[in-house]
């Protein structure tokens, strides 16, 4: 299962300027914290222990073949930067970029269907789209 929460306005949070942003993905032998205003910070819990901070892995800071050096820049900005490379890369060389639109829609039928189950009290299977490329 999986939450993200998002605010301009947390109050109690003095985030320099950046509002709270939250993803949490829980299951039945964990969770994960990922938080937006530290993106190189991953928070990992197990069942009966409290939250604690790992580096994410350098493979994932970062998209393949950006040319920014790991370590320059603040965390919070610079990744902002990586995600437009990303989408402009993706452009230029005429590809998909990573994740693509594909990825979003797939991401909402899922969500979608999550709602669906909660509302109607049942499982929902989720359909199983393959990519068909044109």
């Amino acid at each position: 299962m999986g939450v993200w929460e998002g605010t301009a306005l947390a109050i109690g949070s003095d985030l320099n300027g950046f509002g709270h942003e939250w993803a949490e993905v829980s299951g039945s032998g964990g969770l994960a914290v990922y938080r937006l205003h530290e993106p190189n910070t991953i928070l990992l819990g197990r069942t009966s222990e409290d939250l604690a901070p790992v580096a994410v892995p350098d493979e994932y800071l970062k998209p393949t073949n950006d040319p920014r050096v790991l370590g320059d820049g603040e965390p919070t900005t610079v990744f902002r930067y990586d995600v437009v490379w990303e989408f402009v890369s993706a452009i230029t060389e005429q590809r998909d970029a990573i994740p693509s639109s594909f990825d979003g829609i797939c991401a909402q039928v899922v969500a979608n269907n999550v709602l669906a189950s909660y509302d109607e009290r049942r499982w929902v299977e989720i359909p199983d789209e393959s990519r068909k490329k044109q």
